[in-house]
């Protein structure tokens, strides 16, 4: 707390800084889960890009599989049904035909179970999906632990109180060394620092009878005196005046506010 009371301070300069130790340590956790939480999410996207592209090549390659089984597959029927045909005519053994039989049966299984694979294909297209959310969960965790290291920084920086505008230290309510509470976790409210005052205007506020109070009006100029200085007088103007009464012991008095224009006026 580098100052007092009574010392003059410029808008945006330290007043008070709070000891940065726990906000600090936060701020480097926070640090730790968004790295963790970026990584995580770098290894997803890889992971799902991986994913298509494997499922891209494995479609290709059962694509072409598809076509040359299908290809296979009808050659070998039409072979074998010539060779029943040669059997019939006695221009074939039946163990040539059992042969082309047997090939034909074959072409047929790895056909059909060309079809399969590519049907397991529709498997790997929910795993895909499957990737493309958990990418989402990822980007989500990584945006959350963004969110939350910024909090631990504006947190960290809100250690250090600067004043919002030029002014007088006119009370310091706490001491170095001092616990106080915050406001925003505090449901009593938080402590108050200090009390800066801005001395660039100044106001005098006057209780004026009921009776006098008619030959008042707003910009009417006044001339202002105080005990402690009781050789000089103060230029001031009025700025405001009450609309309502304060009755105190039957007496009407009304609050009439002075703005102080000048330092003094001899």
């Amino acid at each position: 707390m580098p100052f007092d009371v009574s010392d003059k301070v410029k808008k945006e300069q330290l007043v008070v800084e709070l000891d940065p130790i726990d906000e600090g340590r936060k701020v480097s956790q926070a640090e730790v889960a968004s790295a963790a939480s970026k990584a995580k999410l770098a290894i997803a996207a890889e992971n799902l890009i991986i994913a298509r592209q494997t499922l891209e090549t494995d479609r290709r390659r059962a694509e072409s599989a598809l076509l040359a089984a299908e290809s296979k597959s009808k050659d070998s029927r039409a072979k074998a049904d010539r060779m029943k045909r040669l059997l019939e005519s006695k221009l074939a053994s039946q163990e040539e035909c059992d042969t082309a039989e047997t090939a034909a049966v074959q072409a047929g299984a790895e056909l059909e179970a060309t079809r399969i694979s590519i049907q397991e294909l529709k498997t790997q297209e929910q795993q895909l999906k499957v990737k493309e959310q958990e990418v989402k969960q990822a980007q989500a965790a990584a945006e959350s632990d963004a969110i939350m290291l910024s909090i631990a920084k504006d947190r960290l920086r809100d250690t250090k109180v600067l004043a919002p505008m030029d002014g007088v230290v006119s009370k310091r309510s706490i001491q170095v060394g001092q616990i106080i509470a915050s406001a925003t976790s505090n449901v009593g409210g938080g402590t108050a620092l200090m009390t800066l005052s801005d001395l660039s205007r100044m106001f005098v506020v006057a209780s004026v009878d009921e009776s006098d109070i008619g030959r008042v009006a707003e910009d009417q100029v006044v001339e202002i005196t105080a005990d402690a200085f009781p050789s000089k007088q103060f230029k001031g103007k009025v700025v405001q005046i009450a609309t309502t009464g304060v009755n105190a012991s039957n007496v009407v008095t009304f609050e009439v506010k002075i703005e102080v224009l000048s330092e003094n006026k001899s």
